[in-house]
């Protein structure tokens, strides 16, 4: 395992509030994210690399290596990466932003998965953060991000019921201060140099799960299986050769 990397002068000038953490117990959003990052992460061969942005304590990432695969967290975090390291230590966890020199701080090579939830909401400067992410995926691989979603209905909702104060959170230190929709979440993408993604709702109506591809065509998706195995060799094999661009799927 290599050897944890310096921490750049960024991270402690970066303005990021990054959570506190005393152990590496899951949080309740692993609940519903987690089923629908499997599904899109589709067939694992043994030793897949997979960079988690923002990974907090690991417990999420870490459920990859359960499937075999190599994983590498980031979070601007020391308590995060400390709980990490101490709960996941075939793992590689450092306290590092994302940019787009994420893979020369890290001294790695290109990832086959990059997945990066709930962190978009916190940044103040999602564009770095966005080119980080998708600089640090191999062509053809796959980014996962999720995001709370923010649209015309949901908004509507909120007023209507006068849950604003309660759902900005504003009194939390550290908390969202950013609100992203599908429009805004596509533009971002976008000016980041992808122009092509796709959108899958999760969460608390299950029954909204769809695929939202660039053609606009709608596609209802089967749940994914409720047991995780690490595929063999000659199966992993089997797979379908991947486009040179990035998928990219956005769950909200």
């Amino acid at each position: 395992m290599a050897s944890p990397a310096p921490v750049p002068d960024s991270v402690a000038s970066s303005g990021v509030n990054a959570h506190t953490f005393g152990d590496a117990t899951p949080v309740h959003t692993h609940d519903y994210l987690w089923p629908a990052i499997r599904y899109l992460a589709g067939e694992l061969a043994p030793g897949t690399r997979v960079l988690d942005i923002g990974c907090g304590n690991g417990s999420l990432s870490a459920r990859f290596l359960e499937l075999g695969c190599t994983v590498v967290g980031l979070d601007a975090s020391d308590t995060g990466i400390a709980a990490a390291r101490h709960a996941f230590p075939t793992a590689r966890w450092e306290v590092l932003l994302a940019d787009e020199k994420v893979l020369a701080n890290l001294g790695e090579d290109p990832f086959d998965i990059v997945i990066s939830t709930e962190v978009v909401e916190h940044l103040y400067d999602p564009r770095a953060y966005m080119r980080g992410c998708l600089a640090a995926i191999r062509p053809g691989g796959k980014f996962i991000i999720s995001t709370p979603y923010h649209g015309y209905l949901k908004n509507l909702a909120i007023a209507l019921t006068d849950h604003w104060d309660t759902h900005h959170t504003v009194l939390w230190d550290g908390g969202h201060i950013k609100f992203w929709s599908r429009k805004t979440l596509t533009e971002l993408l976008a000016t980041s140099g992808l122009q092509k993604s796709q959108f899958m709702g999760v969460g608390r109506v299950p029954f909204s799960v769809e695929v939202h591809g660039p053609l606009r065509r709608k596609t209802r998706i089967d749940p994914p299986p409720k047991h995780d195995q690490p595929l063999s060799e000659n199966k992993a094999r089997r797979t379908v050769q991947p486009s040179a661009e990035p998928s990219v799927v956005l769950l909200i």
